[in-house]
């Protein structure tokens, strides 16, 4: 082996390709997109103007022109079946405010139309099947029927509604006695069907992408592209770099394929956590909040417990990986032993960079991206929304005769199911 196959200059050179690779990421995930009306996406000190002068802003909204569901779409990454939950339980809410006098007009987006109809129809029907159970009909002549309506009307009154909306509102921690998804599960079965769902997820996406809050396909194709070709660029380099530098081929290719292996490996386990019921949501919903309360600080303990568990298993891992690896290098190719550990390390750090952009290139190929501009938006509302508690917010709900989103955006940061854990 030649007396210079140990230097330091391929340290150098992997150590510049790893940091050249998380640099070109970061310049294709954060490319402009077209913005709003035609505009370039607006910066972050730009966003005040988009949204002042945004054209869908109704009256109902607040200022941040980001609907429950759309928020719901972009936390998730495209989940339909969540944005699908938030949507209904949203226009629920805004078909039942609807049906008071003091309510003021619904504005509806395009793709809310097609389901308007049929969660107003739902409101309206469940409305009038309780009133018919309970109030009187003068007409029917029966008298014995009459007094048992009219004292089931006040005894509806005096034992439901009535301690209904005091305990609630004097407690809304007793909520749970009365919540219950059920009739919104039922609703949900009714528009529940994949056709259903995938029309309304293709209005969803055209008005986002109109007003500049999902990338465009043509902009994702480019950076699926720019991606792929830094991905293969960085292939060939990050094995021709030690080919040319070590003047040892054997010993080259071996280190490359071992880090491979092992960047994969360690990448898999990493995306494990993801596997795990509701670890996800969780942890997005404690990196979330800014308030205080025994349930979250449970949850929390739990999730660093898990964290702590699973971070000391990828060191494991990590460390026996390597050790193999270095020990296998040091056998067969009779390198030092901190040189072997040296490549091993910037060598699997240059792979894992690889790894990344083709999870991202996958990603950016089956998955609607928000713009920079709806990135923004879900920071700025997930600021204002971090420190109300649900329970307050249901309460406000209640006592409110007018339509307000914050319940249904609290909704989409949470998700329905880690909200009914919380609750």
């Amino acid at each position: 082996m030649p007396p210079d196959a140990f230097s330091p200059t391929i340290f150098v050179a992997l150590i510049i390709l790893c940091v050249s690779l998380v640099a070109f990421r970061t310049v294709c995930l954060n490319r402009g997109a077209p913005g709003v009306l035609g505009q370039r996406t607006a910066g972050k000190g730009d966003i005040g103007a988009v949204v002042e002068h945004h054209p869908l802003l109704g009256e109902h909204l607040d200022s941040v022109p980001l609907r429950p569901v759309e928020l719901a779409y972009i936390v998730r990454d495209g989940d339909m079946p969540h944005a699908t939950v938030v949507l209904v339980f949203d226009l629920l809410h805004r078909a039942v405010k609807s049906l008071q006098g003091e309510s003021q007009a619904v504005a509806l987006a395009p793709y809310e139309r097609r389901l308007w109809d049929k969660v107003k129809a739902h409101a309206t029907r469940w409305i009038e099947e309780r009133a018919s159970q309970v109030i009187p009909d003068p007409r029917s002549g029966d008298i014995r029927l009459l007094v048992r309506q009219i004292s089931g009307l006040y005894w509806l009154i005096v034992r439901s509604i009535k301690p209904f909306v005091s305990e609630v509102l004097e407690d809304p921690r007793r909520i749970r006695r009365y919540f219950s998804v059920g009739g919104l599960l039922r609703l949900l079965a009714d528009v529940g069907s994949a056709g259903y769902r995938e029309a309304l997820e293709s209005e969803l996406v055209a008005d986002m992408m109109a007003r500049g809050l999902l990338i465009t396909s043509e902009a994702r194709k480019q950076t699926v592209t720019y991606l792929l070709i830094g991905l293969v660029s960085g292939i060939i380099i990050s094995l021709l770099l030690p080919i040319v530098l070590l003047h040892n081929a054997g010993l080259a290719v071996s280190a490359w394929v071992l880090s491979a292996l092992t960047a994969v490996l360690l990448r898999l386990v990493f995306s494990l956590r993801e596997f795990v019921p509701l670890y996800t949501e969780l942890s997005d919903v404690v990196n979330h909040v800014q308030r205080g309360g025994w349930r979250i600080a449970v949850l929390r303990t739990l999730l660093r417990v898990f964290a702590v568990f699973a971070t000391l298993l990828l060191v494991v891992l990590a460390s026996a990986l390597v050790s193999v690896q270095v020990l296998f290098l040091k056998l067969v190719f009779a390198c030092p032993l901190t040189f072997a550990l040296a490549l091993s390390v910037v060598l699997i750090l240059c792979w894992l960079a690889l790894v990344t952009l083709a999870l991202d290139a996958y990603r950016m190929k089956i998955h609607y991206q928000p713009s920079p501009l709806a990135r923004e938006l879900v920071r700025s509302t997930r600021g204002n929304l971090a420190g109300v508690s649900p329970l307050e917010s249901f309460k406000g709900l209640l006592k409110n005769p007018r339509y307000d989103p914050e319940f249904s955006r609290l909704l989409a940061i949470y998700g329905i199911e880690t909200l009914v854990i919380l609750v």
